[in-house]
């Protein structure tokens, strides 16, 4: 929600580069700094280029998830609570924003509950989530 809040219909294009590139940095900030999530990225990377260098991983990784940003950006809202109609004009708000190649926005909502506790699994488990 913080990245979608910056993303604004009206917002310039300068803007949006911007709010990119910095969760872009977050992004590989969070991946480097946990190896078994680093082995796991740089094995994707490799499986698509297995030519690229060691050294040239955090720089490919940088291109990707920008190059992701501009194309294929979808919002996912995680909420107690939602009526079909406020989805839909969440929804018809969220597809009016435009990516760099004219594609939409995405949007999903799942509407969680927090249940009683479950004994079939886990004996000691307190909650559990249920996903409408």
């Amino acid at each position: 929600m913080k990245f979608a809040s910056a993303f604004s219909v009206v917002t310039d294009k300068q803007i949006r580069d911007k709010t990119a590139t910095t969760w872009v940095q977050k992004i590989i900030n969070y991946v480097f700094a946990d190896l078994s999530i680093c082995e796991k990225v740089t094995s994707w990377i490799r499986e698509m280029k297995p030519e690229i260098s060691e050294g040239m991983m955090s720089y490919e990784l940088n291109n990707l998830l920008l190059e992701a940003f501009k194309s294929s950006l979808q919002i996912v809202l995680i909420i107690d609570e939602l009526s079909p109609e406020q989805e839909s004009t969440i929804r018809n708000v969220v597809n009016a924003f435009k990516l760099e190649d004219g594609n939409s926005v995405g949007f999903k909502a799942y509407v969680v509950r927090l249940q009683q506790r479950l004994q079939t699994i886990d004996g000691d488990a307190q909650y559990a989530l249920s996903v409408q």
